[in-house]
């Protein structure tokens, strides 16, 4: 007797399992169908992505106050620089978030020039590179400060970096 109720519930389950399977296959070429992508699609939506019109971006220019600080030693002399400089980005609307980061771009900026000795800081080449160095330094810090929602990219998957300092000009640079 308990053979006939033990078929039984075993032929309801898998009833069951191809009844739910069945639905899940159905509703899902139904109601979740996707558009099919087409070479002419893909064509206007980036026509579309590239006519749109961009804001109108207005550069401004943040001073940070000459500082002076010891650099690394060569040799028995001791030596330090006097730097001041002025990072320029290219959308005052953003120029909030920048000054936000002042005192950790100060700091940054101590950390990469307090490694750097006299003989690299005392020639052309040598400032260029330590200018780079921040303004990459100041694109991170900026990148990570800024939320994903704030940014205009509407593309995924054609990402452009968009770095928001553009410059770094020193007003005020004295090696001794």
């Amino acid at each position: 007797m308990a053979k006939p109720a033990f078929t039984t519930v075993l032929v309801l389950a898998n009833t069951a399992v191809i009844a739910v399977t069945a639905g899940l296959l159905v509703y899902s070429k139904i109601f979740l169908k996707r558009p099919a992508i087409t070479e002419e699609s893909e064509r206007q939506r980036l026509a579309l992505f590239k006519n749109s019109p961009s804001p109108e971006l207005t550069p401004v220019t943040i001073l940070f106050e000459p500082t002076t600080m010891n650099i690394k030693q060569d040799s028995d002399k001791l030596h330090y620089i006097t730097v001041g400089f002025a990072l320029k980005i290219k959308d005052s609307r953003k120029k909030d978030i920048v000054e936000s980061l002042k005192p950790l771009i100060m700091d940054k900026f101590l950390t990469l020039a307090g490694h750097k000795n006299f003989n690299e800081l005392s020639n052309i080449q040598g400032r260029y590179v330590l200018r780079s160095q921040m303004l990459d330094i100041v694109n991170d810090l900026i990148s990570k400060k800024t939320k994903p929602a704030d940014e205009t990219e509407t593309d995924p998957f054609f990402p452009v970096k968009d770095n928001l300092a553009t410059s770094i000009f020193f007003t005020e640079f004295i090696v001794q």
